[in-house]
């Protein structure tokens, strides 16, 4: 955005100790390349393939957990975000207001898989991202899709295929991302509890964006952030398992989850460490 600058953050979001909240980190004590999860576990699994020694945790009030240390001695950062568009918000710009220079960000979560050609445990590249959010005021379809997709980084996208294309036993798809502002509603789920008119949103988005790939709640809001403020020296991008099928129902098992988890992990690390 033109004329944009990064001013300092209001003093209102730190407390006493200097710790910006929610986030819960001082200066220093969170990287400038930074792993992002939704589920608090997950980052916890993932810590523990940081260098022996290294690993220092931030745990906020909030479901915020922060893991800092060190991958084949560069250092990074781990971050539980938990799930949505403002979880993800709070976190890159909090991250970007305690640190200083370039900030990288990927994104490793869960997703649904739109394409009736991906199968769950798949990994879902994103090239591009969409949004779609619930428009309160329109009874007829109550949801927005964006009209034009937000590229991801172009040289962490380049990474990230270099390290995924490694990865022999598993498919890896490049495509877009959809991004979603509920898990219900937007998401197309249905209950019976709470009549949305949502029953025709996955083939709308299917008819919108031919080769949509991935459904999901964050990556939109990584790449809006990152291209519209250029002046934040952000650079993002994302990756994502194919946990449930949308299209047919299909949902990956536990066990292969938790493989596919570390294995993409130790990836998505040496795209980090990797990033100039």
């Amino acid at each position: 955005m033109s004329g944009f600058t990064w001013f300092s953050p209001s003093k209102s979001v730190f407390d006493s100790d200097g710790r910006i909240q929610p986030l819960g980190v001082r200066k220093g004590e969170l990287a400038n390349r930074i792993l992002t999860v939704g589920d608090p576990n997950r980052a916890l699994k993932i810590s523990k393939t940081l260098d022996e020694g290294s690993v220092k945790i931030y745990q906020s009030n909030m479901i915020f957990c922060v893991y800092t240390g060190t991958y084949k001695g560069t250092p990074v950062s781990i971050i539980a975000t938990g799930m949505g568009f403002a979880m993800a918000e709070l976190m890159v710009v909090q991250a970007r207001a305690v640190t200083e220079g370039p900030l990288y960000i990927v994104r490793f979560g869960t997703c649904g898989s739109l394409s009736a050609d991906v199968p769950v445990g798949c990994y879902a590249i994103t090239d591009r991202a969409y949004f779609i959010r619930q428009d309160y005021e329109n009874a007829e379809f109550p949801f927005e899709i964006a009209k034009e997709p937000i590229p991801l980084d172009k040289e962490l996208l380049e990474l990230i295929k270099t390290e995924f294309g490694k990865l022999k036993e598993y498919r890896s798809v490049v495509g877009p991302d959809t991004s979603a502002d509920t898990f219900y509603s937007s998401q197309g789920r249905l209950d019976d509890n709470f009549v949305m008119n949502n029953n025709h949103v996955i083939p709308k988005i299917l008819d919108t964006i031919k080769d949509a790939l991935s459904f999901e709640m964050e990556t939109y809001l990584l790449a809006f952030l990152s291209n519209k403020f250029p002046d934040a020296q952000l650079r993002t991008g994302a990756v994502c398992l194919t946990l449930a099928q949308r299209t047919s129902g299909d949902f990956l098992p536990n066990d292969k989850k938790a493989q596919m988890e570390m294995t993409a992990a130790s990836a998505l690390l040496s795209v980090l460490i990797q990033a100039k």
